[in-house]
């Protein structure tokens, strides 16, 4: 039973894909770039005394969302 939904899990888990070779229109993020907005999220999270939970449920749709949308860079923040 464990080994089917490790299985399952493996299949559906689809690790973050930031391509940062190429920066056309602005629309790249990288790992950096991901970095950078993930400190100023904790600083914030800091800031106004969230739970840790909090934090790590906003770099998660953070993810996801940059997954599945082109974001200019100038936008990143916003997006956070």
């Amino acid at each position: 039973m464990m080994g089917e939904a490790l299985h399952k899990e493996k299949c559906m888990w689809k690790p973050l894909e930031l391509d940062g070779s190429s920066t056309k229109n602005g629309f790249s993020v990288t790992y950096e770039h991901r970095a950078d907005i993930i400190q100023w999220l904790s600083d914030v999270s800091q800031q106004f005394q969230f739970y840790p939970e909090a934090l790590a449920l906003a770099v998660s749709l953070l993810d996801k969302f940059l997954c599945s949308v082109k974001v200019q860079l100038r936008y990143l923040k916003c997006v956070a």
